[in-house]
């Protein structure tokens, strides 16, 4: 039983009446298979084990070009561990964002989540939620503006829920997934005005798993196709431990057709980096 002796079980408890307010719809969720939507999945799941979900609950997951295959498979897992029903959507946004817009997240999310409305009222499904935490609402998000448009529900920004303490909640939970990195789509690895090609976000892709692979937790490939260079993100902690690889790493970059040049960020790991330019536009 929940109580409110600290602030992660106060932040539940917050999460929970959030949730409890969407219990009497079908619900239709998001999930991408991300900590995020993963939470609310497993929290879902055991209101729908209780009894509590009486309307029911269907999964959605889309799969694209724009996010690394394996992130579908292991959300096909969860799922299935907490034997909830989940369907897998095919969307090929490309042609809406074939040149990497600056405004691609919001007509990405917005193809995306109209397709699933869609899906979820053939379903009888009333509500859509999706996994947007109160961290997002402090970033560069123009999909933020496409939920809004479509009705989209975010129960974990309504609580004001920070990606830490999702993590918190998943552990606590005793779900290794706690300590899964994020993943955005891969088109975030390139320069906005760069032209998406499916084989080149492919090679970014399979190039994050095989670091991942060699032990490094935050890890983004980013391509510059122009420049012909790539530039390693990884956590500022495992800098040393890069160069002291170097040898396992280069052949994995040097792997990826169409680049010359490859450096290590100095500064590290950091979500949203392509985005700095816009951003300084704005203040």
């Amino acid at each position: 039983m929940l109580s409110a002796n600290n602030p992660l079980e106060q932040a539940r408890l917050k999460l929970e009446v959030a949730l409890s307010e969407l219990t009497q719809h079908k619900i239709a969720l998001a999930f991408s298979g991300g900590v995020d939507s993963s939470l609310l999945l497993v929290l879902l799941g055991l209101r729908l084990k209780q009894g509590h979900l009486p309307q029911g609950l269907v999964a959605f997951t889309v799969s694209t070009t724009m996010h690394p295959q394996h992130e579908l498979k292991e959300a096909q897992d969860l799922a299935k561990s907490f034997n909830i029903e989940l369907e897998v959507l095919k969307l090929d946004e490309l042609p809406v964002i074939a040149y990497n817009p600056v405004n691609r997240c919001y007509l990405c999310k917005h193809a995306l989540m109209t397709r699933l409305k869609e899906r979820a009222a053939e379903l009888g499904c009333s509500v859509v939620i999706d996994g947007t935490n109160a961290d997002d609402l402090k970033q560069y998000r123009p999909g933020l503006q496409a939920l809004k448009e479509l009705g989209i529900k975010s129960p974990l920004a309504q609580a004001g829920i920070t990606k830490e303490q999702v993590r918190g909640m998943l552990a606590q939970l005793g779900l290794n997934i706690a300590h899964k990195p994020s993943s955005p789509c891969l088109a975030t690895r390139f320069p906005y005005g760069t032209e998406l090609k499916p084989e080149a976000m492919a090679a970014v892709g399979k190039a994050e798993e095989q670091l991942h692979a060699l032990g490094f937790t935050n890890v983004r490939v980013r391509a510059y196709p122009e420049a012909r260079l790539i530039r390693l993100e990884l956590d500022a902690e495992a800098l040393s431990r890069a160069v002291e690889y170097r040898s396992l790493i280069l052949p994995i970059l040097q792997s990826m057709e169409g680049y010359d040049h490859y450096t290590l960020d100095l500064e590290g790991f950091a979500s949203g980096s392509m985005d700095k330019a816009i951003l300084a536009q704005t203040k």
